[in-house]
């Protein structure tokens, strides 16, 4: 969101990482791009991490989070990569269970949509795969669910029953273990106007990476399904460049607040963000 401009809503971003990795340099340019080209405020919560901590500790912090952002009085558009992904469904899938209001769109990078990984696809594609194994996804999900288990919507959102959801908007390469499973989800979830943009010949959340044509495509893309337009409104002068609100959440790893502000300081080096420190 341009700095000095009203927000015409909330973008509520959860990033990837396997459960188990923290921020990187790829998922700050998949945000800076949707915080930097839409009027949106766009928070990301630095959530605590598997094994230290299971997701049973973390979704409830992550839920006041969601709710304390539907209070701002504007709407709210959650989104995510890969395991972030997930996350973004299950927060979405829990506002309709509880009754609470839904966010206006779902956008969905490489998502991780079934913790079990046991479709039949997943074998023939994982040789083409430069960056996943299955191996290694499972015993990660394993630490993160702790006694929930694997086939639960909030872990495995292909097993929800698509009600009452949201517009699902989806971007996946094919060179993607992940990838059949999110086809699964797209068209379990028909009667919402999901929609998948698929790209043949890249792989697991290529949209963080800038050099590539199908990444810039994708992120104009992703940006023109969110239903929030705005004309820049200036709220002290002319419209100034663009900021970035993070929520930093005191529950999670050192290493990952570390790098985290590491990697917030070389966006606002660019352009001009500001960090907004969490109060729980």
């Amino acid at each position: 969101m341009p700095k000095g401009v009203r927000p015409v809503g909330e973008l509520l971003y959860t990033h990837g990482g396997a459960y188990v990795h923290p921020l990187v340099t790829a998922h700050w340019h998949i945000i800076g791009n949707l915080g930097l080209t839409t009027m949106l405020r766009v928070t990301v919560p630095l959530y605590a991490l598997a094994p230290e901590q299971t997701g049973d500790e973390t979704y409830p912090k992550l839920h006041k989070l969601y709710d304390s952002l539907t209070e701002s009085g504007l709407p709210l558009i959650t989104a995510g990569d890969s395991a972030g992904g997930a996350l973004a469904m299950a927060l979405t899938i829990r506002a309709r269970d509880e009754h609470r209001p839904l966010p206006g769109a779902v956008l969905l990078f490489s998502p991780y949509a079934d913790a079990t990984l046991t479709h039949p696809d997943i074998p023939v594609i994982e040789p083409r795969d430069p960056m996943l194994g299955s191996e290694g996804l499972r015993w990660a999900v394993r630490r993160w669910a702790g006694d929930r288990p694997l086939e639960h919507p909030w872990l495995s959102p292909v097993n929800d029953n698509p009600r009452a959801l949201p517009r699902i908007s989806v971007f996946h390469g094919e060179r993607d273990i992940l990838c059949p499973d999110a086809k699964k989800m797209v068209a379990k979830a028909k009667a919402a106007g999901p929609e998948i943009n698929l790209y043949p010949d890249v792989f697991h959340v290529f949209v963080g990476l800038p050099q590539l044509p199908e990444s810039r495509a994708a992120l104009a893309h992703a940006g023109s399904r969110l239903p929030l337009k705005s004309t820049p409104v200036p709220v002290d002068g002319a419209p100034r460049r663009g900021a970035i609100s993070l929520r930093i959440a005191k529950s999670g790893p050192r290493s990952a607040l570390a790098g985290a502000l590491y990697y917030s300081v070389l966006l606002c080096s660019s352009s001009r963000c500001h960090v907004v420190p969490a109060q729980g």
